[in-house]
């Protein structure tokens, strides 16, 4: 079921309290303008998976709330894009965060390698990319919509506890701790600018754009990345 309403994200975000490690991934529409609007959330935890239409929901403070827990571990492939999507509307960045796509080139995997292969490699699914041109402003979601975003993180837990547990036996958890590092200071301070410099202030009691605007796109090669310490 789609979570449109207060109520119901307030009765999955208490199914979810003791839930530490959720595996996240946005859709959002860029046709308009360079910057994303955030139109659907898919969270994956130990128990279940779900969307979240933050179109239909006006206050996200309870999600961010959570997603932005000091213990709340984001699980993401390629976050760059998720994490400007979330700030835009929360100005937050999450405390934690496994990249898998950033996990797996440190096992020699290429270096952008797709959440497909991860899945097929890992865990024996193959996912096609059929709705990857989906308008998701677009209500209702058709089913197969529907199902294909919740692919997109239904995987990513299970893949997580596969790349942690080789990045450990290969003795490279503090090559992903380096490669963090190296990059957060850089890139938190490039997303502070960013919004400084293209949006309107946010409406302080509903957290949302006003309005944004860009004269150009955002470096594609801008990867933002937090490391956990879990």
């Amino acid at each position: 079921i789609l979570i449109q309403t207060k109520e119901q994200l307030q009765s999955y975000l208490g199914s979810i309290r003791g839930e530490n490690y959720l595996g996240i991934d946005t859709e959002f529409r860029r046709i308009d303008t360079y910057y994303p609007k955030l139109c659907l959330v898919q969270i994956s935890s130990a128990d279940s998976v779900e969307c979240i239409d933050v179109l239909s929901i006006p206050d996200l403070e309870p999600l961010f709330a959570k997603l932005y827990q000091e213990d709340t571990v984001w699980i993401v492939h390629s976050a760059r894009q998720d994490i400007e999507a979330f700030y835009l509307l929360s100005e937050r960045l999450p405390n934690n965060l496994f990249d898998t796509q950033i996990a797996a080139a440190l096992l020699n995997l290429p270096l952008q390698v797709s959440y497909q292969v991860l899945t097929k490699q890992f865990e024996g699914v193959f996912l096609e990319k059929a709705h990857a041109r989906f308008d998701w402003t677009r209500r209702p979601l058709p089913d197969d919509v529907m199902e294909y975003a919740l692919n997109d993180v239904r995987y990513l837990l299970p893949i997580f506890k596969k790349l942690q547990a080789k990045l450990k036996s290969a003795n490279k958890l503090d090559w992903l701790n380096e490669e963090t590092n190296a990059r957060s200071e850089e890139h938190t301070s490039e997303l502070h600018s960013l919004r400084n410099l293209v949006c309107r202030p946010l409406l302080e009691k509903k957290k949302h754009i006003i309005h944004c605007f860009s004269p150009r796109p955002p470096s594609s090669t801008t990867s933002f990345l937090i490391l956990t310490s879990h």
